[in-house]
């Protein structure tokens, strides 16, 4: 059984689609982070005005919470 889903994750395809992903994900977070704001409202910060991270209230949360892990 484990051969079978070795041979499908190993696939030109899905290994394509796995390489997308994975940089979707990157620029992402590096347009998350490019945009990041110390005073957006995310779960340490609390305030009445909206998020003006590009990625919106996700990529505020996502940006604090990498700066509050990688400093």
């Amino acid at each position: 059984m484990f051969g079978f889903v070795r041979q499908i994750w190993t696939h030109p395809t899905i290994a394509r689609f796995r390489g997308g992903v994975l940089a979707a994900c990157g620029a992402a977070l590096l347009f998350a982070l490019a945009g990041y704001r110390a005073t957006d409202p995310s779960w340490n910060v609390a305030t009445d005005g909206a998020p003006r991270n590009f990625l919106g209230a996700a990529g505020a949360n996502t940006a604090d919470l990498t700066m509050q892990i990688l400093g």
